[in-house]
């Protein structure tokens, strides 16, 4: 497999930060409706990684990383979601 590496840029890096912070609060928060918001804020945090990233067959580390966080951002946050909102 050839080696495809584009460097790492400040906007790169500020797309893995924003992921951590949505998962982050996803797994603390107890509101449905901030649930929601986090829940489409990690849809266009997943559309803002195709966007931001030149290729997904990049083998740098950070577009390996933040891929499958974005993977796990968009399944925690419409899990938790689903989770909160269910009538008790």
């Amino acid at each position: 497999m050839k080696r495809i590496y584009y460097p790492i840029t400040v906007s790169k890096v500020a797309v893995a930060v924003m992921t951590l912070v949505v998962l982050i609060a996803a797994v603390i928060n107890g509101n449905e409706i901030v649930a929601v918001f986090l829940a489409l804020a990690a849809l266009i945090l997943a559309m803002l990684h195709f966007s931001v990233f030149e290729d997904t067959w990049d083998t740098q580390w950070l577009n390996r990383v933040d891929l499958g966080l974005q993977f796990l951002t968009v399944i925690v946050t419409i899990v938790r979601f689903l989770v909160i909102s269910t009538p008790k």
